[in-house]
């Protein structure tokens, strides 16, 4: 009565609606596919409009001092911080000639 005549259990319009939540589906993933080739990575070799790469600039900024009072747990964090900081930006190499300085 209800059903098709050919024993499916799902109807011409679930088809249909299956059919078109598969192909967008479908289209999501080319369009995701298409667009991952315009991605590269931020600290990658690429250079900055200026020619000099985003390693290179980021060796040149001179990260300021901790201040915190001596021998205690503030005082060990921020030396932490400080060298993770310059490490980061020097990439464990050289420093580079001082083009930008952070305050504390």
């Amino acid at each position: 009565m209800f059903g098709s005549s050919r024993g499916s259990s799902m109807s011409r319009r679930d088809r249909h609606v299956a059919f078109h939540r598969l192909a967008s589906l479908c289209g999501l993933f080319a369009l995701a596919g298409l667009l991952a080739g315009c991605f590269y990575p931020l600290y990658g070799e690429s250079t900055l409009p200026g020619g000099q790469r985003v390693k290179e600039a980021l060796a040149g900024v001179e990260v300021a001092q901790i201040s915190a009072q001596s021998a205690t747990s503030e005082d060990r964090l921020a030396v932490q911080i400080y060298n993770d900081l310059v490490f980061n930006f020097t990439d464990g190499g050289a420093r580079a000639a001082r083009t930008h300085q952070s305050k504390s």
